[in-house]
């Protein structure tokens, strides 16, 4: 599993601009993957894996959609992303984190819609290759 995020029944997308970055050999970003190996993890969805090992769930927040994007943004800088997008009004952030050991590439998603009590915060976290992340995009979501 390569990429994770907090609401695979209505999947967090990426702009047009960000799959474009993502380059034509990156992994797919899909709405509904599968793993497509054998084993216990075989032919299970990245939504039914994920939520074995993180389950991830998007965040509820006292706020409005502007505040909670600009707060989610600082929150995404701090922990080391570089972000190309931040669209308080629109409640969009995109932008893309290297690891330190290996230097791959992950791409970030997130989206803020307004609730009646504030605003929802889901978030993406996808890696450029097609190959299992040992979780490294999970955290990357849990600790935003």
């Amino acid at each position: 599993v390569w990429d994770a995020q907090t609401d695979w029944r209505d999947p967090v997308t990426f702009s047009p601009a960000a799959l474009a970055e993502r380059g034509a050999t990156a992994a797919p970003v899909e709405t509904a993957p599968r793993i497509q190996a054998e084993g216990a993890w075989a032919g299970l969805s990245f939504e039914e894996a994920q939520a074995e090992v993180f389950p991830l769930k998007s965040l509820e927040v006292g706020a409005s959609v502007r505040e909670a994007t600009e707060a989610a943004a600082e929150a995404a800088r701090r922990n080391g992303w570089t972000l190309s997008q931040v669209d308080p009004d629109g409640g969009r952030i995109e932008g893309r984190r290297r690891s330190l050991w290996y230097g791959l590439t992950s791409d970030l998603a997130v989206r803020v819609r307004p609730t009646e009590t504030g605003a929802r915060i889901d978030a993406r976290s996808a890696s450029r290759i097609a190959a299992p992340d040992m979780g490294a995009n999970g955290r990357r979501i849990e600790v935003l």
